[in-house]
């Protein structure tokens, strides 16, 4: 007789990725069950596999050797069409960069896998609602991903992800290990950041810090520590997901305080805030570095004069917020491609 409280059931499951450099292997000879009911939390430095594991459990990839058996099945002996109709209706996906539709309203992006998944129009309609209020979001119904908050994407995710009512929810949002800090300059990789979200809010302070250990949050968004290291460090923007406005993102760098919270809130984990010349550096000649632009990202004799004019002098202490500098003027290897109207002549 199948077991009906197991959900689960992992077997000696091992996946490893193979490159010309050397093979890796992710996951080796797992075994566990996870019964209905459960929540289990996966924990361990960064590259031990986390992420591999859960698309292993939601079917997003398959075992080189081993068995995942969902509710009695083993998803090798299923094909194609049901393991879609598993992932769409018995699985729910909360990703780390939420992968909400830029498009689609919240409303919307809540209700697109009910509509796949033939839902009624009239039903559709009660359980996102419903959905939505969970969430606290329904007044937001109509905005589209980019008008929305880090917080507020974190919980259109969440509702989109409970809407199906599936019998599994998995949720992958890893944090930097301290044994891995040393990692990025010894193996000369980039750490790669958008600082926007690194604030106190809602998402924040009761989607995310309650449900992991004090340990583990104290671990986001760690990039003075990873400077302190001898790492490289890039931001940039994931825009639709964070807003495309580099200045806005400077200042949280640097003070990890959003606009909105100025002189109310408390800087999130402040002994990771950036010297402002950090939080520049990485924003153009550590970008121009992950991107293989040499002649770029710098102030230098012989390289593209790629330059943006501001209002004001951001080093100095009484210009007033980052957030609030306003572009004057914008240069691509020398053209200039944007002029503020206002300005004169």
């Amino acid at each position: 007789m199948r077991d009906t409280q197991t959900v689960f059931d992992v077997q000696h499951v091992s996946r490893t990725y193979h490159h010309p450099s050397g093979n890796v292997a992710a996951v080796s000879d797992a075994t566990f069950t996870i019964s209905r009911g459960e929540f289990l939390a996966v924990v361990g430095p960064s590259g031990s596999g986390k992420s591999t594991l859960l698309h292993l459990l939601g079917a997003i990839d398959h075992p080189e050797s081993g068995s995942v058996l969902f509710d009695g099945k083993d998803y090798a002996l299923r094909s194609a069409t049901e393991l879609t109709a598993i992932r769409r209706s018995q699985l729910g996906f909360v990703f780390q960069s939420f992968n909400l539709v830029p498009v689609l309203s919240a409303y919307e992006n809540v209700e697109y896998g009910l509509w796949l998944a033939g839902v009624p129009r009239g039903e559709r309609r009660k359980r996102v609602t419903q959905a939505l209020e969970q969430v606290g979001l329904l007044h937001r119904k109509d905005h589209r991903p980019d008008h929305l908050s880090g917080g507020e994407r974190q919980r259109i995710a969440i509702a989109r992800a409970l809407v199906m009512n599936p019998l599994v929810v998995l949720a992958d949002e890893p944090v930097v290990h301290p044994d891995d800090l040393p990692r990025f300059a010894q193996l000369g990789v980039a750490a790669t950041a958008q600082p926007y979200w690194a604030v106190h809010e809602r998402q924040m302070d009761e989607l995310t810090i309650p449900f992991v250990r004090p340990e583990l949050a104290a671990r986001q968004y760690p990039w003075r520590s990873l400077l302190r290291h001898g790492a490289t460090l890039a931001m940039g923007s994931d825009w639709s997901v964070s807003t495309p406005d580099p200045l806005a993102q400077i200042e949280v760098a640097v003070t990890r305080v959003s606009d909105e919270s100025r002189g109310r809130r408390e800087p999130f984990l402040p002994d990771e805030r950036l010297e402002l010349v950090d939080a520049l550096t990485a924003f153009t000649s550590g970008s121009a570095y992950v991107n293989h632009l040499d002649e770029t990202g710098r102030l230098r004799v012989g390289l593209l004069a790629d330059l943006v004019v501001l209002d004001r002098d951001l080093l100095d202490p009484g210009a007033g917020p980052i957030g609030e500098t306003r572009v004057v003027a914008t240069f691509v290897d020398g053209a200039p491609v944007f002029e503020d109207a206002t300005l004169e002549g």
